[in-house]
This record gives C-alpha cells, sequence and structure tokens, in this order.
C-alpha cells in the first residue's frame, strides 16, 4: 500500500511519537523526520474525522456481521478437521501430508 494505513484511534499506536504526530499535524502537510524505536517515519495526514458516538442501529449491524463471520471460520475449521480426521489419504510421499499413508499400501507392486 506504499505505506497507507487505516484509520486509527489516539493512544491505539505503539510509537508514542508517531501517535503524538498523527493527531497534531495539519492536514495535507508532510511532518518532520520522526525517529522511533522501529526506524525514522515522514508521514501526512489525508483525512481526520472528529470521535463520535455511533448510534446503536450501526454498532448492533456491525457487531451481528463480525459474529456472523467468525461462527462461519469456525464452523468451516471444525468441518475441515472432522473431515481430515475421517477421510484416508494415501499418496507417494506420507512423510508431507500428515495423517496419510503410503500408496504402496493399495496399488500392487
Amino acid at each position: 500500500k506504499g505505506g497507507m494505513h487505516e484509520w486509527t484511534m489516539q493512544g491505539a499506536l505503539k510509537s508514542a511519537p508517531l501517535d503524538t504526530a498523527l493527531f497534531k499535524l495539519p492536514l495535507h502537510r508532510l511532518s518532520e523526520i520522526i525517529e522511533d524505536e522501529d526506524g525514522f517515519h515522514i508521514i501526512e495526514i489525508l483525512e481526520r474525522e472528529q470521535a463520535r458516538k455511533l448510534p446503536m442501529e450501526e454498532v448492533q449491524l456491525e457487531m451481528r456481521e463480525k459474529i456472523k463471520n467468525e461462527y462461519r471460520s469456525t464452523a468451516l475449521k471444525e468441518f475441515a478437521e472432522k473431515v481430515r480426521l475421517e477421510t484416508n489419504v494415501w499418496t507417494l510421499w506420507p512423510e508431507d501430508v500428515p495423517g496419510s499413508r503410503p500408496l504402496s499400501e493399495i496399488l500392487p507392486q
């Protein structure tokens, strides 16, 4: 992304110098060189939005979507593990495929 980062909230960054600069720097101006434990940075603020409280309806929709996605992800992982445990796999390279057996077990020599 060429160094482009998403939205952040004050106090959310590991780097205190970057966190401070992000919320003091005017829009569309390059910062001075900022040094922190990870290196040197030059930043530009492209947009800023004032902190605000979100309406409950908006938060509920986001929460519902997040819970649904987490449920699907968990269910998919559980299903994949169940299939892996219940399915016999034979391969020429059993050492590369966990739980598999050598193909020589089912094919004539």
